[in-house]
């Protein structure tokens, strides 16, 4: 009877350890399948805003705040569609949900460089109904234009991508090689911000990055700098032009101010 209890005991143990490690599993497949979908949204972002830049602005400018093919914002945005793509809801309720989220995922983020970096990743300042130029609702309409589209023609293919990760879990060494390079990037970007924001700060201004990047981007092509102008903030003399930049917003405003005058 004592053995046919340890027996039993012995069984149970080996049970628990076995769902355990299953739910182990599926939680890390979740993670890196996530990971797999914040990667595809952050490259495919970079595609989208450059040729967007292209088409628009009639540039090549190399999009986004860090250095390589990568936008992050696109990455949370992209997770946040599948999140709420998968549950269990009316795709009506879910078009809002992502009106709501996109937009504010975008004033966080916008809200965060604005304060912490004195930086304005992005301006709608032009727009109708803007908060401090940083969402609007045309842009929010697009969100969840952009949401329910993604519903009804990605959302499949990218659930398919889930249920790859749990068969193939050894990608994650790949996965691991490209957050990598990420990581490095995003420390070099950094660096570079810490510098914009001492400078932002001495000129007491909010820093446009975009135009900031237009900027570098014609003056390094002036210099034949091929480097620089794809990576606009690896030019030598960084805090010149910059500052060069500050003195033009500020001669313009004033002229601008005495036409008004007049």
């Amino acid at each position: 009877m004592t053995q046919s209890k340890s027996l039993t005991a012995a069984q149970d143990l080996n049970l628990k350890n076995t769902l355990t490690a299953l739910m182990n599993m599926k939680i890390y497949s979740i993670i890196i399948g996530y990971l797999i979908l914040f990667a595809i949204g952050g490259m495919c972002g970079w595609i989208l805003e450059l040729f967007f830049r292209r088409i628009v602005h009639k540039k090549w400018i190399n999009p986004g705040f860090l250095n390589g093919p990568f936008i992050p914002l696109y990455g949370f945005g992209v997770v946040i569609l599948y999140f709420i793509s998968d549950l269990s809801i009316a795709w009506y309720y879910k078009a809002i949900l992502f009106l709501v989220l996109l937009t504010l995922i975008e004033y966080i983020a916008g809200i965060i460089f604005i304060k912490g970096m004195h930086i304005k990743l992005w301006d709608y300042s032009s727009r109708w109904g803007n908060i401090q130029g940083i969402i609007c609702p045309l842009f929010s309409i697009i969100w969840a234009v952009i949401g329910v589209a993604f519903l009804f023609t990605l959302y499949q293919p990218f659930k398919n991508i889930f249920i790859w990760t749990e068969n193939n879990l050894s990608f994650s060494f790949f996965l691991g090689i490209i957050y990598g390079i990420l990581f490095i990037d995003f420390c070099i970007s950094m660096k570079v911000s810490v510098r914009l924001r001492s400078l932002s700060k001495k000129a007491q201004e909010v820093l446009p990055f975009e135009k900031l990047k237009e900027y570098l981007t014609a003056e390094n092509k002036k210099r034949k700098e091929f480097i620089s102008r794809v990576i606009p903030f690896s030019t030598e003399d960084l805090n010149e032009k910059v500052n060069s930049y500050f003195s033009q917003l500020k001669d313009k405003a004033k002229d601008l101010k005495d036409k008004l005058s007049k």
